[in-house]
């Protein structure tokens, strides 16, 4: 095992992504914990890339999958985990949309 190294990456969450046509403007995303056996010394070359799309079209359920996140070491792609929505976000309907029409009206 001398010759092995763990490369571990915690659980977390990203920023909100952006969610068009819902009744929220973005949803946080949550992805694993991950852990990747490397020989040793390739645990410092390993990149980690949170990818999701420009927005989200709603209606968003609670994992949905929004995103991957991918492990990469020197060039080569290692593993690749599902980013999920943490919550829902319902399409907006016309009552909600004419609520935020009036509501930015009157806030101007």
């Amino acid at each position: 095992f001398a010759n092995y190294a763990i490369y571990s990456n915690a659980a977390g969450e990203t920023q909100g992504i952006p969610v068009r046509g819902g009744t929220v403007r973005s949803v946080t995303g949550r992805y694993p914990a991950a852990q990747l056996l490397l020989t040793r010394g390739q645990e410092k070359n390993v990149t980690v890339e949170y990818l999701s799309d420009e927005f989200i079209a709603a209606p968003v359920v609670s994992g949905d999958r929004i995103g991957t996140v991918r492990y990469a070491c020197d060039g080569k792609v290692l593993r690749e985990d599902a980013i999920t929505a943490q919550s829902d976000v319902p399409e907006i309907g016309f009552a909600g949309l004419l609520l935020k029409m009036i509501g930015g009206y009157l806030l101007k």
